[in-house]
């Protein structure tokens, strides 16, 4: 069940999953994503404004994961959180990857090495072989046959007899990957997992401003929408809307008010405030306001004007103003922000047309990226030769490794005693098994110049003395030793089930 699980969640795309994995490079999402994060995300039905999502940018060759920071008529537009400017491309739903779903700081960096090809063979190949055991049958002679190794091996015998022979080197390995673990776990816990660290963290204004006006026989649809003229012979009537979004990785306990005015503004400086709709209070990062007003009725309160002044005016500037003020608790700081985007049009006694002061920026979304410093705790990181570790991570490699290496080396210590235990032959492979050579016989000209020596630790001395073997001959009452040291031979001979080797 456990694998069915991890199957459907994990199964890449390209494999026909639902799973795509990013590794973090550069700058753009921090302080979220760091370099070398790893980041999962998934496909998902829908998206809206503040999800971290995944698209493919054709412009920038490159697969790029930021924020989406406004949603127009299906088309999806995305910023850095620690960028200053939108992203150039706005795309629909269908070209985003998917939703950030599981992040893992640093861990990318780990998994560099698997996208080159031997990197990926190699990994195809553990995967395989992995597969390959797991799905193999297990006859029932095998696990028998299983059974009997295991047994012998506790009892004793030709395997425990092997594993003497390497003893020292198996010691001498576990020695090694127990000291490098406990050095590790040494520098890991006597650091601080994490490190306290000002930084700058960045929230965000974002401003949606529509309006729409009824233009019979003027617009197919019968109105003027976002970034069409109003032409007054038509209708008078407009509608604007504006939406507000507070964004940020860490924020909490927003209120704030919001009100929508608007101003008139000739080109010799003079000015007159229309107000739209009145402030009213709102809670939450989301907030939006709409207000209806006559144009003409506008247009008319200027003329009276310069009928007092005389001074006549073709053209004024009129600008809807949303004024919002905002309280929150960003990343644990009190924040009091005001947020003042300005929609711009001209006006004169035919037409209301929008104004882009910037040809580059959207004046329907009006975007303000402000900055506050705060104390943040990051991964401390352990950097080794070519594979830097979070201080987290080391400890727990540390804990598991020295666990395992003690359980190997207790399991040997219990081999061996219980072997010894059952035969004590086992005992004299593990002193002198490196010197031991299994043979069927002695020598023909032994029996000629025969000295038998008193114990099998005395024969090893001779051995090392006269740099030669100890010949070893299995019978079936008695395990016979012998040296050849010159023209003398020496033996030693341990009955069957013996308890005293020396």
């Amino acid at each position: 069940m456990l694998v069915i699980l991890a199957w459907v969640l994990f199964l890449p795309i390209q494999f026909g999953g639902s799973a795509a994995y990013v590794i973090i490079s550069g700058a753009s999402m921090e302080p979220l994503y760091h370099n070398g994060d790893l980041v999962i995300v998934r496909r998902d039905s829908q998206y809206g404004v503040g999800d971290v999502v995944t698209y493919y940018s054709a412009e920038l060759d490159k697969y790029v994961i930021h924020r989406i920071v406004a949603v127009k008529e299906g088309q999806f537009t995305f910023k850095g959180d620690n960028n200053a400017w939108l992203d150039p491309e706005v795309l629909p739903s269908d070209q985003i990857i998917g939703k950030a779903w599981l992040h893992i700081p640093g861990f990318g960096r780990a998994l560099t090495p698997l996208r080159t090809p031997l990197g990926l063979s190699l990994l195809a190949g553990a995967v395989a072989i992995v597969v390959f055991f797991a799905l193999l049958p297990a006859p029932r002679k095998r696990k028998q046959r299983f059974a009997q190794v295991s047994s012998r091996f506790f009892m004793g015998g030709a395997a425990m007899r092997e594993l003497a022979r390497q003893l020292e080197l198996i010691i001498f390995i576990l020695a090694i990957v127990f000291v490098l673990f406990a050095a590790l776990g040494l520098i890991a816990f006597t650091r601080d997992e994490y490190l306290n660290e000002t930084i700058s963290l960045q929230y965000i204004h974002l401003g949606r401003f529509s309006y729409s006006a009824p233009q019979p026989g003027v617009y197919p649809s019968g109105k003027a929408l976002a970034g069409e003229p109003v032409f007054l012979k038509a209708g008078c009537q407009v509608e604007v809307r504006f939406g507000y979004s507070l964004m940020s990785d860490s924020v909490e306990s927003v209120s704030g008010s919001l009100a929508l005015n608007a101003q008139a503004e000739a080109n010799n400086g003079w000015k007159r405030t229309f107000p739209l709709a009145a402030r009213q209070e709102f809670s939450g990062t989301e907030a939006n306001i709409t207000a209806s007003f006559d144009i003409c009725e506008i247009l008319k309160t200027l003329r009276e004007v310069e009928s007092v002044t005389s001074v006549r005016r073709d053209i004024y500037t009129f600008t809807i103003t949303p004024e919002v003020k905002v309280n929150a608790v960003i990343a644990g700081q009190p924040v009091e922000a005001t947020f003042t985007p300005r929609l711009l049009f001209t006006l004169d006694d035919l037409q209301l047309v929008l104004l882009r002061e910037d040809p580059e920026r959207d004046p329907l979304l009006p975007l303000d990226v402000k900055e506050i410093a705060t104390n943040t705790r990051i991964p401390n990181l352990i950097r080794l030769p070519g594979l830097p570790l979070t201080v987290g991570l080391a400890r727990m490699l540390s804990a598991l490794g020295l666990t395992i290496t003690l359980f190997v080396g207790g399991f040997i210590a219990f081999s061996v005693n219980q072997s010894l235990k059952k035969n004590p032959l086992d005992g004299v492979a593990i002193k002198y098994g490196n010197l031991m050579i299994e043979v069927t016989q002695f020598p023909a000209h032994a029996q000629a110049h025969a000295i038998r020596a008193l114990s099998i630790d005395d024969l090893a001395r001779l051995a090392e003395l006269h740099s030669t073997a100890i010949l070893h001959v299995p019978a079936a009452e008695a395990d016979q030793f012998g040296v050849e040291a010159g023209e003398t031979f020496y033996f030693f001979e341990m009955p069957k089930g013996a308890s005293n080797v020396g």
